[in-house]
């Protein structure tokens, strides 16, 4: 670190990596036949744990870094800095999702995807465009 002020943790950086691997091994193990596996890289057994153990490590680790963000700028700031970071992106994510998924059994209807578009489409009634979206909102109740 070269600078006073900047205050990354790298080792945070790389324990935020270790648990968002474990979650997706979890899903990879729990949504994979084992026939279609082709290489088994990571017990099952610790993916199941290990992805329960990487979503609230994740979690927790997220806390830290949004409560540091939080030190030189006032409310206001730190909300635009939060919409400017995620919404875009999640944009992005949102409308690959439903447009890969269009007219499966996965497809939200429009509703839905517009809702999704929220990160809290449940407070509209409708489910995410993808499941695995829950985080977000979750994400926001730390703000």
């Amino acid at each position: 670190m070269t600078h006073n002020d900047d205050r990354r943790l790298y080792a945070l950086d790389a324990l935020r990596l270790a648990a968002a691997l474990a979650v997706l091994m979890h899903h990879w193990l729990k949504s994979t036949p084992k026939d279609l596996r082709s290489l088994a890289v990571f017990p099952e057994w610790l993916s199941w744990h290990g992805g329960y153990i990487g979503v609230a490590t994740f979690f927790v680790i997220s806390g830290l870094v949004i409560l540091m963000s939080t030190e030189k700028v006032d409310a206001r700031g730190f909300v635009f800095a939060r919409i400017v970071r995620l919404y875009p992106a999640f944009w992005i994510c949102c409308a690959i999702t439903y447009w890969c998924c269009i007219n499966t059994k996965y497809s939200a209807d429009w509703p839905g995807y517009v809702t999704s578009m929220t990160m809290v489409p449940a407070a509209f009634g409708h489910i995410a465009v993808d499941g695995v979206y829950w985080t977000l909102a979750v994400e926001a109740k730390f703000y």
